[in-house]
């Protein structure tokens, strides 16, 4: 669902017209630390989620997790995260 944050505010006005314009906008999102790497895995899902996003599917939702469209945020918490459309 973090791809999908990034994915969706490429599509909304206001956070940048790319992916990597996206990521690496100040103080939005963490680098990763080598207790949470970027392995294989998360490489194969992120870019599964961009082909369905190319495709113009819709992002999931999840309850209680990412209730709505859209989520342009997130923060965490207790191994979860909370996906919403603003920042709280």
């Amino acid at each position: 669902m973090v791809i999908w944050t990034v994915l969706q505010r490429v599509n909304a006005d206001g956070y940048g017209n790319t992916i990597k314009t996206v990521l690496k906008a100040p103080r939005q999102f963490k680098g990763y630390r080598t207790e949470n790497p970027i392995d294989a895995e998360i490489i194969t899902l992120c870019e599964i989620e961009a082909e369905k996003w190319a495709r113009g599917e819709m992002p999931p939702t999840l309850e209680p997790y990412a209730p709505t469209l859209p989520y342009f945020y997130f923060d965490g918490g207790n191994g979860h995260n909370w996906f919403r459309e603003v920042w709280r």
